[in-house]
């Protein structure tokens, strides 16, 4: 199966989740996509940092993946942990000093300036960002005062970079998440022990659906848990329909618990091939974007509308009127933009707009393919958009339609329909 054919990835949160058993998973399930990573792992990391290691493990009978930077020099021994994720429920666990290279700034800095693939990049610092807030908001502190002692280390920071690698390299499918384990007891860290979810992976996971299988312990890590949130609010990750089931892959971790596998499930379902018209474009994915409007003038909307056609990378904009609360009128923004785009969009409605939030969700459209041309009527040219549509005899029948702007020096309504009846 390619990856452009990927319908949908759903992450079976079994044992539980972390950064290394979420690369180890995608891996076992796309191996063709190992060679990419270890790539990366050469780039990025220092000589010190180790070699990426990819090996077999049995974890309560089930073969699964493994991944772990090899230290030559010496090894960490994380026996009461569930992965080799170096957080352990806490950013401070291990009692670290802070240091200016364990901010987020400085961590942010550090994956911005590696040279890194852009959209890996963008994605890595998302991940680390959503951690970064997380630990502000139970430290009460600025963000940019949050330390990660131990995603200072080669082996953590690259599970983030890893992820971000590898859910670029699967762009094309949606993403799907079962409930999570909640585990139970408590977790040591240098502030004394602190119940299970830590803080800071309770409040990443806040509107997350839990379950409680009984099984003690820390089961998901605030990077794991950073993953997840990551792929939920740029993926749009939720629960639905799978599809025809490809391939399955499994990431392991080091702990073993009572009963059951310690593992990370990836089932992978393929997009099914619909035959299509040769008129029809490619089936493609955008995003529709709205939000509603109260207290700004006519004027004041239709100047926001068009300086965001104007500045923002949009595939299209309509405002249209309705009654909100209060039986009051509202002005409903609404907006079609490609997924990369979404980000600059929304920061663009929050500048030119009194709106204070947005929501959006992912569309499928397909479009007739269309081509430009000119022609000339009398001294005038006009350029045209054409399409072939579908018709009930199978053939395809052309149609056109003449821009608007040409049409604007029109004196009267009779000569502007003549022109379009002339070249349409």
């Amino acid at each position: 199966m390619k990856l452009s054919d990927l319908g949908l990835l759903h992450l079976d949160v079994a044992g539980g989740i972390a950064g290394d058993m979420f690369i180890a998973a995608c891996l076992d399930a796309f191996p063709e996509l190992a060679e990419g990573l270890q790539a990366l792992a050469d780039h990025l990391l220092p000589q010190e940092a180790g070699q990426l290691t990819l090996f077999r493990d049995v974890n309560a009978g089930i073969s699964c993946q493994r991944v772990e930077l090899k230290q030559p020099e010496h090894k960490h021994h994380h026996a009461a942990d569930a992965h080799h994720d170096h957080h352990h429920g806490h950013s401070h666990s291990h009692g670290h000093k802070h240091s200016a290279e364990t901010t987020y700034i400085a961590l942010k800095n550090r994956v911005e300036t590696s040279g890194i693939d852009p959209s890996v990049s963008a994605i890595a610092v998302a991940i680390l960002t959503i951690l970064a807030k997380a630990e502000a908001k139970i430290h009460a502190t600025d963000i940019n005062n949050v330390h990660f002692h131990e995603l200072a280390d080669w082996d953590s920071l690259f599970d983030v970079v890893g992820a971000a690698y590898l859910i670029d390299a699967l762009d094309s499918a949606d993403w799907t998440i079962s409930s999570l384990p909640v585990g139970s007891g408590l977790v040591k860290t240098q502030h004394g022990l602190i119940p299970v979810p830590a803080p800071a992976t309770a409040e990443i996971l806040l509107g997350f659906e839990f379950r409680d299988d009984g099984v003690a312990g820390e089961r998901i890590t605030p990077t794991g848990a950073a993953i997840l949130k990551y792929l939920k609010t740029y993926k749009q990750a939720q629960a639905s329909s799978c599809g025809k089931l490809a391939k399955t892959g499994y990431g392991g971790g080091a702990r073993r618990l009572k009963n059951m596998p310690n593992i990370l499930r990836v089932l992978a379902y393929q997009t099914e091939t619909v035959n299509k018209p040769d008129a029809l474009g490619d089936l493609e994915q955008v995003i529709q974007l709205n939000f509603d409007i109260d207290d700004m003038t006519g004027e004041e909307v239709a100047w926001a509308a068009d300086k965001l056609r104007s500045e923002s990378s949009l595939i299209d904009l309509s405002v249209s009127s309705a009654r909100g609360k209060k039986n009051r009128q509202i002005d409903q923004i609404n907006i079609l933009v490609k997924e990369s785009e979404l980000e600059s969009v929304i920061a663009a409605c929050f500048r030119l707009t009194s709106t204070i939030g947005v929501r959006w969700q992912k569309l499928n459209r397909v479009c007739l393919v269309r081509t430009e041309h000119s022609v000339k009527l009398g001294d005038e040219s006009f350029d045209i958009k054409q399409v072939k549509r579908p018709s009930e005899s199978g053939e395809l029948q052309s149609s056109c339609k003449v821009e608007s702007d040409n049409l604007a020096q029109c004196r009267t309504l009779a000569q502007r329909r003549k022109i379009k009846q002339q070249i349409e």
